[in-house]
């Protein structure tokens, strides 16, 4: 299992959104894995703007167990940012009260990578 990291930040990371603390190195392995399989160059300018990049956080879910079988599970990210964050006390804490909120925000996204990202999102922009 990786951490939060992969969760919170995933390609944000990549695309400048979230700071390095946040993203663990069995994530960037991870991440990298995810960019291979879908063909996506992580270092490449407006990464943001390829059409792949949401599916990235779909992938990076899916190799966390976050989403599994098109559902997302609040319960596996709550043990996610308990066992596996790199994130301090603080930012459990912050993340713990923000993940109910952006489920039910991403609850009725049918695109699971548009609903991957804007969970991702969510998450992110309640911890800055």
């Amino acid at each position: 299992m990786s951490s939060l990291t992969t969760f919170i930040v995933l390609a944000l990371a990549v695309a400048s959104f979230a700071s390095e603390e946040l993203l663990g190195n069995h994530d960037k392995k991870a991440m990298v894995e995810c960019a291979k399989e879908m063909g996506v160059d992580l270092k490449q300018k407006d990464l943001e703007k390829v059409p792949e990049f949401k599916c990235l956080f779909k992938c990076m879910l899916e190799k966390d167990g976050i989403l599994k079988d098109g559902v997302m599970s609040e319960e596996q990210i709550m043990k996610v940012i308990k066992e596996d964050s790199e994130l301090d006390e603080a930012g459990k804490e912050k993340v713990s009260k923000v993940i109910p909120k952006c489920m039910e925000d991403a609850k009725n996204i049918a695109d699971l990578c548009v609903k991957s990202f804007e969970l991702t999102d969510c998450v992110y922009k309640g911890l800055v």
